[in-house]
């Protein structure tokens, strides 16, 4: 949103205190329909029978689910660092690019050499 108030200020054609404030609204906007979808889905009463027996997350899944998400938030910067490479030269660069090229190349290989296990069946009883 700076870029676009800076190009406006600077007089270029993609930029206006008209575009900063339409992209701001749309921040907001989105920032408050996604808390009022999580406040919906998360927070509220359970609706269902069977829900009412599901159990929070166990230490172990917590375990599995925490260093993930510390990985998708890193690799979201190291793409987000590469993606404003063009504009500031100090950002990314050759190792930005080959840690992305890394993970894509390790996710391909995950497919390719995992085993078929056999998937068992959740039952709630």
């Amino acid at each position: 949103m700076t870029t676009a108030w800076g190009a406006g200020q600077a007089g270029g054609p993609l930029g206006s205190i008209w575009f900063t404030a339409i992209a701001a609204i749309g921040v907001i906007l989105a920032a408050v329909y996604i808390l009022y979808m999580f406040q919906a889905m998360f927070l509220g009463p359970v609706t269902k029978k069977v829900n009412e027996r599901l159990k929070d997350l166990s230490v172990r899944e917590l375990a599995i689910i925490i260093p993930l998400l510390v990985l998708i938030f890193w690799i979201g910067l190291q793409l987000l660092n590469q993606a404003l490479a063009p504009i500031d030269p100090a950002a990314g660069g050759v190792a930005y690019a080959a840690h992305i090229g890394g993970f894509a190349a390790g996710l391909v290989l995950i497919l390719l050499f995992r085993k078929h296990r056999r998937r068992s069946h959740f039952r709630y009883s």
